[in-house]
């Protein structure tokens, strides 16, 4: 009964994981199908819109590092969480921003949030899952990219044809809002080391 009950927490702790990682590509792609709006409203020229895209990856690129290192220290549950809730932040400031340099501003902050996520997460694959189940638990928390990527722009596109450009930000950080809630409720760091 107990392996039984662990299989399903492992399970149900991937589902989770996986949602939370479409959240995240909800509010990372975003920015793409809004950019033409903001460009126009905010006066922003191509090298800027470029340097607000690159900005982004450079700060989710030097985070990853650190992050990895942090979440072997405090674990991935709480290092998961705290990224979703900058990239939250990060979601509504972009909301808000009313000129080129608030906006690239919250979007470092998307970077960092960003940046927190998968080391987190696949750590809590790596405690939850066996090896030789873990290439499966691998490839289904990987799926989350693709599918988040599709939705954000289908979504972001749907919210500004609706709404208007703040929308296509403020809408993903509160479903992330909602997704980091159900996280930190279920996600449990693993208390043992798998076998």
């Amino acid at each position: 009964m107990t392996a039984v009950f662990r299989q399903g927490q492992r399970y149900l702790i991937l589902i989770v994981l996986w949602l939370s990682y479409v959240g995240l590509y909800l509010n990372r792609r975003n920015v793409s199908m809004v950019m033409p709006v903001l460009m126009t409203e905010m006066g922003i020229d191509h090298a800027q819109a470029g340097f607000l895209v690159t900005a982004f990856f450079i700060i989710y690129a030097l985070i990853q590092i650190p992050s990895g290192w942090l979440a072997d220290r405090v674990g991935g549950k709480k290092v998961a969480t705290w990224g979703s809730a900058i990239t939250v932040f990060s979601g509504y400031a972009s909301g808000w921003a009313v000129s080129y340099f608030p906006l690239l501003l919250a979007r470092l902050f998307c970077g960092l949030g960003q940046g927190m996520g998968w080391p987190s997460s696949t750590k809590l694959v790596a405690e939850w899952f066996p090896a030789d189940k873990r290439g499966v638990a691998m490839g289904i928390l990987t799926s989350s990219v693709a599918l988040g990527s599709f939705l954000a722009l289908v979504l972001a596109g749907f919210f500004l044809s609706i709404f208007d450009w703040y929308a296509a930000f403020f809408i993903p950080a509160l479903i992330l809002t909602l997704i980091t809630v159900i996280f930190w409720l279920v996600v449990k760091d693993h208390p043992n080391k798998v076998t």
